[in-house]
C-alpha cells in the first residue's frame, strides 16, 4: 500500500467543505475554495487540464458569458480564472433587494500595461457548478494516474 498524494486529499477536502457549507458566507467560501478546487489542480497538473470547448450544460459556463476571450477551450478558461483570482481581478454584483452576491465578473490581462484579454460574468450558481465539474474531472484524472499499475509498482519498489 502507498500513501496518497496530499494534493488529491486537499482538493477532495476542499470540495467537501464547499459542498457541505450552508452558512451566510457562501460566496466568500467559494472564492477561498478556488485555491483548492481551481488553482492547485491547474498549477500541479497543468499539462493534464481538459482541452475541450466550454459549454453551459456540462461546465456551467456558456461562451456567451465570456465577453472577452481569444480561446473558449476549458484549459484556457481555467488559466484566465486562475489569474483573475490570484491577482484579485474579480468583482461582485449584488441583488438590490436582498443585497446578496448574485454574479462574479472575472478579468485577466496579459500584463499590467495592457487591456483585459479575458472577461467572464457568471452567476454564483454556475461558477460553483464549474468548480465542482472541474475539480471532479481533475480528481478523476489524478487518481487514475496515481493508481496506475506502473506508478504503484514504482512506489512499492522505491519504498524498499
Amino acid at each position: 500500500m502507498y500513501k496518497r498524494q496530499p494534493e488529491i486529499d486537499f482538493i477532495r477536502r476542499t470540495y467537501e467543505i464547499l459542498h457541505g457549507y450552508r452558512g451566510k458566507y457562501n460566496v466568500t467560501l467559494l472564492i477561498n475554495c478556488c485555491i483548492g478546487l481551481l488553482i492547485l489542480p491547474k498549477e500541479k497538473w497543468d499539462k493534464n487540464l481538459p482541452i475541450g470547448d466550454i459549454n453551459q450544460n456540462e461546465w456551467g459556463i456558456s461562451p456567451n458569458d465570456i465577453k472577452i476571450a481569444t480561446d473558449y477551450k476549458i484549459n484556457e478558461v481555467v488559466r484566465h480564472l486562475r489569474n483573475s483570482i490570484a491577482h484579485y481581478r474579480y468583482t461582485f454584483s449584488y441583488d438590490s433587494t436582498n443585497k446578496k452576491i448574485t454574479e462574479i465578473t472575472f478579468k485577466d490581462m496579459q500584463n499590467r500595461a495592457t487591456h483585459n484579454n479575458f472577461e467572464l460574468t457568471i452567476s454564483v450558481k454556475n461558477f460553483k457548478k464549474f468548480l465542482y465539474k472541474f475539480s471532479q474531472t481533475m480528481l478523476n484524472k489524478m487518481e487514475k494516474v496515481n493508481t496506475s499499475p506502473a506508478l504503484v509498482q514504482n512506489k512499492i519498489l522505491n519504498k524498499k
